[in-house]
């Protein structure tokens, strides 16, 4: 069976998922160089149809992520639509009065109709397009990817986000492979909204920069942070009647709290105003957690949804005693949805015909374009037309790399096939040795330009995980998507160590996973003795990560890296 898996929303993405495994996955910003690109994915799915010489005869059924999306818009607006969005009181009580009323049904078949007109463009008829609800989306991504959904043992799965199809969090049992909703939560009672409007408070863009908002937390004293932590709890609490759904303490639902969180903090210092909100949410997160394990009697966990790309929030349920083993689905966010899709798609066809539930495990999330040796030496050799750069094919170019970066170099990697979702895996990559804190700055002055309070990661060869960092419970962290105490060793890995409270955020990388990258690190370590260096992602500021030679090459020239891995050839500026 064949699905082409697409969202069509905020970072929209395309995948191809064939036989039980995914063959392709991308979003789309990184065709369009608009970072969260919202709408069709259309340039990711032209690059499906012409690099696996597909076309819609080929496909068995499009999937499409959520039943209901709002109108895309251009998310260089965002913040603009966020402030129109508050600020028309008038136009906002007429949506929430209609929203429960026969006129939203209609205006979600009416946006329905729009979203299948670019799919019937395509060449698919509609009875080969089938929708996914939102929430069921990210529940089969953390079930079908986790490893336990063969077993006859349950699975704890919880979803949470800012909202879609008219929910924002879910608590589910997995079992045989099949999955079962037990409570939902109405998004108008949204923790994920009280951080992404709080987000756009404080100055940042919202649906982006709450990550911003938590790393600056740990720089807070708790007695500081106290009286904002009192007033968020004001907001929200876990429904009395039933504890695995949340539920508001103020009246107006929270997608249009913008004025109540002006005037409840206005006089409240920033920093304060972030710890406040982390401290709550890591709470409430924790007690609906411990609520949903005390009502199934399930200590396995298997989480996914925007709100728990969240580190911190998952380092406190993964230190939970309740909990027994944690997975989280890597760059939960609605992009990563095009695989809850597909798999549930897939599930349901399976069983309907009586054939066997084979879905391989997610592994590395290496499934964008490929970089061919070709087509990366004609765009080196026609970059070096018109710059003066040295370059040069080497066979053994992971120990090379890792002999540079313990020369204290910083080396920008492009190599292999394009990792999804938001964190860079290797292979779209900046690395640099993190003993040495002046490559903070180095790296920060020549392209990142980061907030100045937020670390860098650490990737660490699996074999030296126990010297970095402390995990008890063996719970496997190939993705970046756990934090952990670090071990007194830490100062090898210091410069991608978060500064206020010593925390990690690491990619555990085994060489099976990916053979390249896993030697460039042990050629480091063999001349430094350190098993772990920095990795950020291969990005200007503002852009989004970088796809082919042609982007490397680019952000290459607009940046101060001296240093350029493309493939097998080392790039050097003179």
């Amino acid at each position: 069976m064949r699905l082409l898996a697409i969202h069509d929303g905020h970072n929209s993405s395309a995948g191809l998922f064939e036989d039980g495994s995914f063959r392709f996955a991308a979003q789309e910003e990184r065709f369009t160089k608009v970072k969260n690109h919202m709408g069709f994915p259309q340039k990711s799915i032209d690059y499906i149809f012409e690099n696996y010489s597909l076309g819609p005869k080929d496909i068995d059924y499009v999937v499409m992520h959520g039943n209901h999306m709002a109108k895309p818009f251009d998310v260089k607006e965002l913040r603009t639509v966020f402030k129109e969005h508050q600020q028309k009181k008038l136009k906002n009580l007429l949506r929430k009065v209609g929203r429960e009323t026969p006129l939203y049904t209609y205006y979600k078949s009416k946006l329905k109709k729009e979203r299948l007109k670019p799919v019937q463009k395509l060449g698919f008829p509609d009875k080969h397009i089938k929708f996914v609800d939102h929430h069921m989306c990210h529940a089969s991504s953390a079930y079908y990817a986790s490893p336990w959904w063969k077993g006859d043992d349950k699975v704890l799965i919880l979803t949470l986000d800012g909202g879609g199809d008219k929910l924002c969090a879910t608590v589910n049992i997995g079992q045989n492979g099949e999955i079962s909703r037990i409570a939902e939560t109405h998004d108008s009672d949204s923790l994920g909204n009280i951080y992404s409007r709080t987000t756009f408070m404080l100055g940042f863009t919202p649906w982006e920069h709450e990550y911003k908002l938590m790393g600056m937390a740990p720089y807070v004293n708790e007695k500081y942070a106290k009286p904002c932590y009192d007033i968020f709890n004001d907001y929200l609490s876990l429904d009395s009647k039933d504890k695995l759904k949340f539920k508001r303490k103020i009246m107006e639902p929270t997608t249009l709290m913008y004025k109540r969180l002006r005037d409840d903090f206005e006089f409240q210092r920033f920093d304060s105003i972030c710890r406040g909100l982390q401290d709550f949410t890591e709470d409430i997160i924790v007690k609906w957690v411990l609520a949903a394990i005390k009502k199934t009697g399930i200590r396995r966990l298997a989480l996914g949804g925007g709100v728990f790309m969240n580190v911190k929030a998952n380092k406190r349920i993964m230190e939970l005693p309740e909990v027994d083993a944690l997975f989280v689905f890597p760059s939960c966010g609605d992009e990563t949805n095009i695989f809850g899709a597909a798999w549930n798609v897939y599930a349901r066809e399976r069983r309907e015909h009586g054939e066997p539930l084979d879905i391989d495990p997610l592994g590395p999330l290496y499934f964008g374009p490929e970089m061919t040796a070709i087509e990366t030496e004609e765009e080196i050799k026609k970059y070096a037309k018109d710059h003066k750069i040295e370059y040069e094919s080497r066979s053994d170019i992971s120990q090379h790399v890792g002999e540079l970066l313990a020369e204290n170099a910083v080396v920008a990697r492009a190599s292999g096939r394009m990792e999804f979702g938001a964190r860079a895996l290797g292979n779209r990559s900046i690395l640099a040795n993190a003993s040495d804190l002046k490559n903070v700055q180095l790296i920060n002055m020549m392209i990142k330009k980061r907030d100045f309070w937020m670390p860098f990661a650490p990737v660490i060869l699996k074999e030296r995980e126990g010297d970095y960092i402390e995990n008890p419970k063996n719970i496997p962290a190939p993705y970046m998507i756990l934090s952990f105490e670090t071990t007194d060793n830490r100062n090898h890995i210091i410069g991608a160590v978060h500064q206020a409270d010593l925390t990690a955020r690491p990619q555990i990388v085994e060489r099976d996973w990916n053979n390249e990258y896993y030697d460039i690190l042990k050629s480091f370590e063999k001349q430094t003795g350190y098993g772990g260096m920095m990795n950020t992602s291969f990005n200007l500021h503002g852009y989004p990560i970088v796809n082919d030679a042609r982007d490397a090459l680019w952000v290459f020239e607009n940046s101060g890296l001296k240093y350029l891995q493309l493939g097998e050839f080392i790039i050097e500026k003179k």
